[in-house]
C-alpha cells in the first residue's frame, strides 16, 4: 500500500530565501543598485553557493533559478538610503551538494557560480584494484542525503574485463544492480554515470549494452558503508574502479 517501500520520501522542489541590504551614501545613488539587483532575474538556472555557519567547512551547492525579488520602497523608512532586498530562489533538487570525492569541475554540468565565477570540488579518489570473478569494493561518506556516484572502470596495459556488473549489497543482499555487455582491452574505460544517467566505453556512446535493476541505478547512502560487489566474467579479468560523487546535504 506504499508505492514508496522503505525509501525515502521524495523531495519537494526547493524554495531558498535570502535576504539582504543595499546602502547609499546619498539617495541619488539608490536607483542604480536598485536596477542592478533587478538584472539577478535574468540570470537563469546555474549554480547557487552558500557557506555552511562553519566556516572551515566547504561550500555548498545546488541548482537555482531566482523565482522573486522583492524590493518594496517605502520613503517614510528611508529606502533610497537602506533598501530591503528579499530574493527567492527555486531549486529542483531539494538538496545541497559538496566536494565527496568528485574531483573534475562538475563533470557534464556547467562551471560557473550563479551569476559570476568558476570552481571544481573534491579531490581525486583512490582507485581499487578488481580481478577475478568477485571483488567487493566499500565506500563509506558523510552527507546526510543519498547520492548517485560515477563509476569508471579502466583497464591498464594487458589488462582485458569482459561483461562487468556492479551491485549495491545490504546484509549480503543485492539491492541494486547495473552491468554492461561487452569487453575492454588495454586502456579501455567504462564510465557509468549514475546521476546523469549516461553510458560511454571509451568515450563512445554505450548505453545500448547497459542494464539497471532500478530506476536510479545505483545509490550510496549516507553515514554508512556501501558495500559493492564486481562481477567480471573470466578469472584472469582485471582493471581498477574509481567510485566519484558529489556529497549530498539536505
Amino acid at each position: 500500500f506504499d508505492e514508496y517501500g522503505d525509501d525515502p520520501a521524495p523531495g519537494e522542489i526547493g524554495a531558498i530565501p535570502f535576504t539582504f541590504w543595499l546602502e547609499a551614501a546619498a539617495r541619488s545613488e539608490m536607483t542604480a543598485k536598485r536596477d542592478t539587483a533587478r538584472k539577478m532575474l535574468s540570470w537563469g538556472k546555474s549554480l547557487l553557493v552558500m557557506q555552511p555557519s562553519d566556516p572551515a567547512l566547504a561550500g555548498r551547492w545546488c541548482w537555482a533559478r531566482l523565482n522573486n525579488l522583492h524590493m518594496p520602497e517605502q520613503r517614510h523608512e528611508h529606502t533610497d538610503l537602506f533598501q530591503r532586498v528579499e530574493a527567492i530562489f527555486q531549486s529542483s533538487d531539494p538538496y545541497w551538494l559538496s566536494g565527496g570525492t568528485e574531483n573534475t569541475t562538475f563533470w557534464g554540468d556547467q562551471v560557473a557560480y550563479w551569476g559570476d565565477g568558476v570552481t571544481s570540488w573534491g579531490g581525486a579518489t583512490t582507485p581499487t584494484a578488481i580481478s577475478g570473478l568477485s571483488t567487493t569494493v566499500n565506500v563509506t561518506r558523510s552527507g546526510s542525503a543519498i547520492v548517485q556516484p560515477r563509476l569508471a572502470l579502466r583497464c591498464a596495459s594487458g589488462q582485458t574485463i569482459t561483461n562487468p556488473i556492479v551491485q549495491r549489497l545490504v546484509n549480503g543482499i543485492v539491492v541494486e544492480q547495473i552491468s554492461w555487455t561487452g569487453t575492454l582491452g588495454s586502456y579501455g574505460a567504462l564510465e557509468i554515470d549514475c546521476r546523469g544517467q549516461a553510458v560511454r566505453a571509451t568515450a563512445l556512446n554505450a548505453y545500448n549494452s547497459f542494464a539497471y535493476d532500478t530506476p536510479w541505478w545505483l545509490r550510496l547512502y549516507p553515514g554508512v558503508t556501501n558495500t559493492l560487489k564486481v562481477l567480471l566474467a573470466n578469472s584472469g579479468d582485471a582493471c581498477s574502479l574509481r567510485v566519484a560523487y558529489y556529497e549530498g546535504w539536505y
